[in-house]
């Protein structure tokens, strides 16, 4: 878990360049000098021109704030905003005209000061502008300074790329948030329930159980052995039984001194030690490890970002040729046709003890709703959409877009939703898969389901074209933003928090 309203999240903008006033773009992580850097962004990269479109509707400051808001919180594609009064829906009762959207989203957000209605008297711009030397020279100089700062960005990118998987000290992981950001995700871990539920996971422990098992003598006897984010300690308790030579715990979380008790009950404390510390700030007693240990996995693989701190890991302590368990990991889109999912969480704001509700479908089909799919409910084939390889990847790689055609099958006339899970791979001479479909047996994860507002219709042998952009969100870098197109229509953006 972690706290959506925690400012500190904000403290990152504060340290760019001691900068704290820099503004955030509405629809990337790009950030300017002044609101005014931001609408020229927005109109020249997103197609947004919010000026224009403020003048178009009469936006007073309230209307303006409350869209502000709107957009930060959704993300919305900028045609979604752009072509709202083409859907037959009044401009005046859009979902950002909600008074909640009156709170600021974002803590100090520059863009919600700008004066709005200070512009109500100008004329019409997109044939004129009259403007004195000043204010000409003023625009002017604005200009160059946004043109200096595209280029400064495009440098950075260029480096970037060239650079590839080692550069992965620009992008921002959560081994770079201080110990007091990151602190209620470890306390969400400090519980014994949330351990007891991983524990209890059959499919999830044997898999890990039966991968240094099958390969004991191949693989781990006489291997120094690293477990990151070891919780009560039960990967590198199977390590020492399957014969490594030592074994080293790492978690942040209070659940280590439970796993120093665990370990010493059963007798493993001469092979077993457990760090207590954030991986990034402990001491290791060895310059290198032979094998990285790791149940990382989040809510659609990504979510909670701990894929951070194994490749970390990897970089400091992996000695050439080590191994990483698990090493390879598939992500999978397919369609899904439920009507019972459907109707608890959409169709029931039709009628709510007679009343209409509609408005509450927005909030609903903007958040991935995580539970278990019946496997009778899937209608298309499955597509992979993403392929991480631990050996060589690097936490960039979490930001990804592909594009996927779904081939639908059986009998169904609709879809309902996307479904998203992933399988891993350890790679051994025994070679061990952990899967988390909606076909296999059912683990903690579960399925991360896309809901859609409308059903979609199809038929059966139907190819559904569509694309999926993954982004991890720029302030709370533990969670995930998803953007998924069908038939070249763009939803609004998916969230797992």
């Amino acid at each position: 878990s972690y706290d959506n309203d925690d400012d500190s999240d904000w403290d990152e903008a504060d340290e760019m360049e001691g900068e704290a006033s820099t503004v955030l773009c509405l629809f990337c992580t790009s950030t300017f000098p002044s609101p005014e850097h931001v609408f020229q962004h927005c109109a020249s990269e997103h197609n947004f021109d919010i000026i224009s479109l403020s003048w178009k509707f009469k936006c007073d400051c309230l209307y303006y704030i409350g869209l502000i808001n709107y957009i930060r919180e959704h993300r919305p594609d900028p045609e979604y905003i752009l072509r709202y009064d083409d859907t037959g829906s009044p401009w005046d009762e859009a979902p950002w005209k909600d008074s909640k959207y009156l709170r600021p989203f974002l803590q100090d957000d520059m863009l919600l000061t700008y004066d709005i209605e200070g512009l109500k008297d100008c004329s019409d711009l997109s044939n004129s502008v009259v403007v004195s030397r000043e204010e000409y020279q003023q625009l002017q100089s604005r200009l160059l300074s946004a043109e200096e700062t595209i280029k400064d960005m495009r440098k950075t990118a260029a480096v970037f790329l060239q650079d590839g998987p080692t550069s992965i000290s620009s992008f921002p992981t959560v081994g770079s948030l201080r110990v007091e950001e990151d602190e209620p995700y470890f306390e969400s871990y400090a519980h014994f329930g949330i351990h007891h539920e991983m524990l209890m996971d059959a499919p999830r422990t044997e898999a890990y159980r039966d991968a240094m098992k099958m390969n004991a003598k191949s693989s781990i006897e006489g291997k120094i052995v690293l477990d990151v984010g070891c919780g009560t300690g039960i990967l590198s308790m199977f390590a020492a039984e399957c014969g490594a030579k030592e074994v080293f715990g790492v978690d942040q979380s209070e659940i280590a001194y439970s796993a120093l008790g665990i370990v010493r009950e059963n007798n493993l404390e001469k092979k077993v030690s457990i760090l207590k510390g954030r991986l990034e700030d402990v001491d290791l007693p060895h310059d290198e490890v032979d094998i990285i240990v790791s149940e990382w996995m989040g809510y659609f693989l990504l979510f909670e970002g701990m894929m951070d701190t194994v490749l970390y890991a990897r970089d400091k302590y992996l000695k050439p040729g080590g191994l990483i368990l698990p090493d390879i990991c598939n992500m999978f889109l397919v369609a899904l046709n439920d009507t019972a999912i459907h109707g608890k969480l959409v169709k029931c704001w039709d009628n709510m003890w007679g009343f209409k509700m509609n408005c509450m479908k927005q909030e609903v089909v903007t958040e991935a709703q995580v539970t278990s799919v019946p496997p009778e409910g899937v209608c298309s084939k499955p597509v992979i959409i993403k392929t991480l390889d631990l050996n060589t990847c690097n936490p960039a790689d979490c930001n990804f877009s592909a594009e996927f055609d779904l081939e639908i099958t059986g009998a169904a006339t609709e879809i309902t939703a996307l479904v998203g899970y992933f399988d891993c791979h350890f790679s051994l001479p025994s070679p061990v898969i952990l899967s988390t479909s909606p076909h296999a047996k059912p683990t903690h994860w579960q399925q991360t389901v896309f809901l859609f507002e409308k059903p979609i219709a199809v038929t059966a042998g139907a190819l559904i074209h569509g694309s999926i952009d993954c982004r991890r969100d720029p302030r709370r870098r533990r969670e995930l933003s998803v953007t998924i197109s069908v038939n070249d229509h763009r939803y609004p953006s998916y969230h797992l928090r």
